[in-house]
């Protein structure tokens, strides 16, 4: 599923209490169990989230005074998508749907959002920019992957442009920074082979994910940068 809910997401227990600046914790709905009461007080899913809809659920009961409860013995049974392609139109639908939930906790024109873990975690985003005016409504959340590209990138340039040590610099930081991550993430207890297949398939997943949420936002007027895991 790639979809990075590891061990370590969570401490088992009650979830972390959201900060101002970061987008409150939740859970998904792959394991999900809530009371009937809790339902009928929060008015349910929001339909028009075609995806998100349980991360909106989550935060709309967590702000209503409800509690969230981590249970790690826990288990669900899930089906994978067979074929890669299938996972990929998965964070297509993501990307692309995932839009109007993200849009609901904005609460300035502009709102830049940094993780800068190897495994982002959406709760431990922090806005580090938040501006009043701005051309058009836009959220933007930079991980180390979308950051290590754009510096990669700003190396590239600078080299083309003949500024060889400024180059030099930022393309030995684009490689040196994940390297450094790596050992600091929870990947690192997968074997060699696990994680060239997972960081593969990330990557695909994440420029998918950039792609869609980049045309989503460009058909409502906004400007929506997610990148994904």
């Amino acid at each position: 599923m790639m979809i990075p809910i590891l061990k370590d997401y969570y401490a088992p227990g009650y979830l972390p209490h959201p900060e101002p600046k970061s987008i409150p914790p939740y859970f998904p709905n792959i394991n999900l169990a809530l009371r009937r009461r809790l339902f009928e007080d929060i008015g349910g899913y929001d339909e028009n989230c075609e995806a998100g809809e349980d991360a909106d659920l989550c935060i709309r009961a967590a702000r209503a005074g409800w509690a969230q409860f981590f249970d790690s013995a826990a288990i669900a049974y899930h089906e994978p998508r067979p074929t890669l392609g299938a996972l990929l139109r998965q964070w297509i639908w993501y990307g692309r749907g995932g839009s109007h939930f993200f849009f609901k906790q904005q609460r300035s024109r502009l709102e830049v959002y940094v993780d800068m873990e190897l495994v982002p975690k959406m709760h431990r985003y922090r806005c580090v920019l938040a501006a009043r005016w701005f051309p058009c409504s836009a959220m933007i959340f930079i991980s180390a992957f979308l950051a290590g590209h754009i510096i990669a990138l700003l190396g590239l340039l600078a080299l083309l442009a003949g500024f060889s040590k400024p180059a030099f610099s930022l393309l030995f930081l684009a490689v040196i920074y994940p390297i450094l991550l790596y050992f600091r993430s929870p990947l690192r207890k997968l074997s060699w082979r696990e994680f060239l297949l997972y960081a593969g398939v990330a990557h695909l997943i994440n420029w998918t994910c950039i792609f869609a949420s980049g045309l989503a936002g460009l058909k409502k007027r906004r400007l929506f940068i997610y990148p994904g895991i």
